[in-house]
């Protein structure tokens, strides 16, 4: 059995689409199985964790759904929209700060840590071609008799997880038309 993708792409430290156009030039040849596309209900889809279903609402108003909760996605007034909510930018940022203060808390809690002033403020800095956030900043303030060691901890703790690591490892993104 061949390794994943994923276990490709860190063992040699290359890009999925990298893998993935050498395992269909080995399929090709014949020195590799093929690869078939994935359908409905599939052991690839089966694996999917989260799921969230975005419809428009009126103007740029968008609607999230994820185990029946929801959220307004919106513009600002200056882009054309209503400001009833979020941009996905913002969503964005609001993943990666909610994730991060999570960790932090369970790391606190199963460690007996006072997480008391705890706060995390996010900054996108947008670049350009293709548009995207070229850089995040993310502060995290702790009480101030935190010492040294525990703030290095923190600093580690901060960065592990599950977006941070979205973020900043190569992820596969797959657009279907339906």
């Amino acid at each position: 059995m061949l390794p994943t993708e994923d276990d490709l792409c860190r063992q040699y430290g290359v890009s999925r689409i990298t893998v993935r156009r050498t395992m269909q030039s080995l399929g090709a040849a014949g020195l590799a199985p093929r690869r078939t596309a994935s359908t409905p209900g599939s052991s690839e889809e089966r694996k999917m964790t989260a799921s969230v279903t975005i419809e428009p609402v009126s103007g740029k108003q968008l609607l999230g759904v994820a185990r029946g909760h929801t959220v307004v996605a919106d513009r600002p007034l200056e882009d054309g929209g209503t400001d009833t909510g979020l941009t996905a930018g913002e969503f964005l940022l609001a993943a990666l700060g909610f994730c991060t203060m999570g960790t932090l808390l369970a790391y606190g809690s199963r460690m007996g840590l006072s997480m008391e002033g705890l706060k995390i403020q996010l900054a996108g800095e947008k670049a350009r071609n293709p548009d995207r956030y070229g850089r995040i900043k993310v502060v995290v303030t702790v009480d101030e008799q935190v010492g040294g060691e525990i703030r290095q901890r923190l600093h580690r703790i901060a960065q592990a997880c599950t977006i941070h690591n979205t973020l900043v490892h190569p992820v596969e993104i797959d657009v279907e038309i339906a």
